[in-house]
């Protein structure tokens, strides 16, 4: 159960509340993310990193041009 008690509660941006690992539904971490720019970078494929974490190749090209995981260097 939520504690919604107004001394509980916090003014803050979606970006704060919602961003990487915060995020619930997220199926990486910052150290993922990390890897994926460094296998990238390496030349590995997008499909075979996106494969080894359960994730699609465009979520990869998200995270390499910053789009999505910008937050994280």
């Amino acid at each position: 159960p939520a504690d919604n008690r107004v001394g509980n509660l916090a003014y803050v941006s979606l970006s704060d509340c919602c961003r990487g690992e915060r995020n619930g539904k997220t199926k990486l971490k910052a150290d993922d993310v990390r890897g994926i720019r460094t296998r990238v970078s390496a030349g590995e494929l997008y499909r075979v990193i996106a494969d080894d974490f359960g994730i699609t190749a465009a979520t990869i090209a998200s995270i390499v041009s910053g789009r999505t995981w910008g937050h994280v260097r």
